[in-house]
């Protein structure tokens, strides 16, 4: 017996064959472009491009691995998340997908009553509504493309768009329901109440969303459409999974709130796994974990080692040459002069929200401390020192909040 696992993330997609005892049994990476942007701040990508990637590497298991690809008994998927896919009546994408680093905003307020915007004040959260009802997909789209938001059917996460790919069902683990939607996240489902405010917060309805099962259960079976288009065989379950980062943290082994998992990716994270519903920063909440009656606490820097990508852009276009020449990574030749500017970069100092995060909605990255001693690899090292150090009070933030 053997489980295909598909990792759908912002650069590539990974399938990954193990063994009932965890064993990696065989491999294949996808790469393709994150994403294109067609104005200061927008990031998109084609549906498509996702989909034949995934056919792509199940494809390339089964030339390379036959035997082993075809022990398969069970296809499990996570993908990043908060990225947006709508979709008509037939499953095909009305435009290209919302990739979770898109940072286009609706204009204007919720529409919220007096009470409630009231509780909001009181709890000094009021811009963060205001931020979330801007930062929501759908006010967007209703706002600036009133002709595609007409004919939606529905409107799916990624995770929900390639799990309809595959076993030809509008359905969705809950522990992947992470962005600007009216999850309840206590209660692992989407808010019952159809005059709660999120619905106007997030301005989708409860029709245009997809169905939820719990992590561990059968999301449906490999359609016939689906295993001609993969190579894999009808009639396989697909095993409710949750989101990446999710993932990551049950992977690391991340069970109880006295560990840590730290994510270094474009969002640097950290997360902690809690039977108690605890909310970190008031209106932010733990995301749903893939263990059964849990959940997960998260801080997270928007941007994160993103900075890195942006600094050798900038400002590392020598160590980028020189990696090219001796077949290696730009950070390891700039991890090299890393080790001569001393700790604390010599009284540089900078704060990493390049992108504001709901818990902060006015914040903005500064670099401040300079004098003429220092250089670009200062700069270098106070990024990388930025961000432990937020990751540092995020983990002080859950370690008050749980415990």
């Amino acid at each position: 017996m053997s489980v295909l696992a598909i990792d759908c993330g912002t650069q590539s997609l990974r399938a990954i064959i193990f063994s009932e005892k965890g064993e990696v049994l065989a491999a294949e990476k996808v790469d393709f472009e994150p994403y294109y942007s067609r104005n200061i701040g927008w990031a998109e990508q084609s549906p498509k491009i996702y989909w034949e990637s995934l056919a792509k590497a199940t494809k390339q298991l089964k030339e390379k691995f036959r035997n082993i690809f075809n022990s398969i008994e069970a296809v499990t998927l996570t993908t990043q998340r908060a990225t947006i896919v709508v979709v008509d009546q037939h499953g095909n994408p009305l435009r290209d997908a919302f990739i979770w680093l898109d940072e286009r905003e609706a204009v204007g307020k919720p529409k919220l009553y007096l009470h409630e915007k009231l509780a909001f004040w009181l709890i000094k959260k009021l811009p963060t509504a205001e931020m979330a009802y801007r930062r929501s997909k759908a006010n967007w789209i209703k706002q600036f493309e009133p002709q595609i938001w007409s004919k939606i059917h529905k409107y799916l996460l990624l995770s929900g768009y390639l799990t309809y790919k595959l076993v030809g069902e509008y359905i969705d683990s809950t522990a992947s329901q992470v962005g600007y939607i009216p999850f309840d996240y206590k209660y692992k489902c989407w808010i019952k109440s159809p005059y709660h405010y999120k619905w106007r917060l997030f301005g989708v309805e409860r029709e245009r969303l997809a169905n939820l099962v719990n992590p561990g259960e059968i999301l449906g079976y490999i359609t016939k459409t689906a295993a001609q288009f993969t190579g894999l065989k009808e009639g396989i379950p697909v095993i409710a999974a949750g989101a990446d980062k999710q993932c990551e943290t049950l992977g690391v082994g991340c069970l109880s709130p006295n560990v840590g998992s730290i994510s270094l990716g474009t969002t640097a994270t950290i997360q902690t796994t809690t039977t108690k519903y605890v909310e970190v920063i008031p209106f932010i909440p733990p995301y749903p974990s893939i263990l059964p009656n849990a959940y997960n606490p998260e801080i997270g820097i928007s941007r994160g080692f993103w900075l890195v990508t942006w600094f050798k852009k900038e400002f590392a276009h020598s160590e980028v040459r020189e990696a090219e020449e001796l077949d290696t990574f730009p950070e390891k030749i700039l991890d090299k002069y890393l080790r001569e500017i001393p700790d604390g970069s010599d009284g540089l100092i900078i704060q990493p929200t390049w992108t504001a995060g709901p818990e902060r909605p006015f914040s903005r990255g500064a670099i401040i401390g300079f004098s003429d001693r220092h250089t670009r690899l200062h700069v270098y090292k106070a990024i990388i020192e930025g961000i432990a150090y937020a990751l540092l009070e995020g983990k002080k933030n859950i370690e008050r909040k749980t415990g």
